[in-house]
């Protein structure tokens, strides 16, 4: 069992590395640190513990189970998106309009991973592989996928208004976390649905998703703009909520 778990962190963590690869390869100006990127996918893990956590606690509640999925939904993208704020945000190194996008990203890539870990495992330890691959796979690659879309949303609607007063730029962190928690539960209705038609519809509408997410970001990442911060040489962290937030 313990193999188990190893190898499905392994096949969890890695792939989710290669997508933050994926995102940053454009960002040669001013490479986000490496450290940084590191805490925000660290948090994006913590925060997806902290989901079941919480998501326990509302399935007590006995809710009908669409106000349940929406909660459910809710509590994921607002973990994500905490994630981000408490961590990159609030630094000098968010200084591009794209940053907020890149960042939530990583996020939901830590997010996923553990996600995946626990698909991993079930597949390891089931004795049907076949029938568990084909049965899980929208979740498996579908929910990867909606977690970085609906991620790069809230990081969008922070892009477009990055340079804007903090109260819009709040205002417009919560809008898209709106839009997020929409977007999640309409994925998690299809997928978890019997009809195999909306299994499909779901998963497919996922990879739209990023189709729509890398086209959002291309054009977020022609607006070069920056914000000039001089700090001393031996600072190179946190101006806290002065930049961004």
């Amino acid at each position: 069992m313990e193999k188990a778990w190893l190898y499905a962190a392994v096949g969890g963590i890695l792939p989710m590395i290669f997508w933050i690869f994926f995102w940053f390869r454009e960002d040669t100006e001013k490479p986000e640190p490496k450290p940084l990127i590191l805490e925000t996918f660290i948090l994006g893990i913590i925060s997806a513990f902290v989901a079941l956590l919480a998501q326990s606690f509302i399935h007590q509640l006995n809710l009908r189970s669409l106000d349940q999925t929406i909660l459910f939904s809710f509590v994921e993208e607002f973990l994500k998106f905490f994630s981000v704020f408490a961590v990159a945000l609030g630094t000098v190194w968010a200084d591009e309009r794209v940053d907020p996008m890149l960042y939530m990203i990583v996020a939901a890539l830590g997010f996923s991973a553990v996600e995946n870990t626990y698909y991993i495992v079930e597949l390891i330890t089931h004795s049907d592989y076949l029938k568990i691959l084909i049965d899980g796979s929208y979740r498996f690659i579908g929910a990867t996928l909606l977690h970085t879309t609906t991620s790069a949303i809230i990081g969008f609607f922070i892009s477009m208004v990055f340079f804007r007063r903090r109260i819009i730029r709040v205002s417009f962190a919560f809008l898209g976390l709106f839009f997020a928690t929409i977007i999640h539960t309409i994925f998690n209705l299809l997928v978890s649905s019997q009809n195999v038609f909306y299994n499909k519809l779901g998963f497919f509408g996922a990879w739209g998703g990023i189709v729509l997410i890398m086209f959002l970001f291309e054009y977020i990442h022609s607006k070069k703009r920056k914000i000039k911060v001089e700090l001393p040489k031996d600072e190179n962290e946190d101006l806290f909520r002065k930049v961004c937030f």
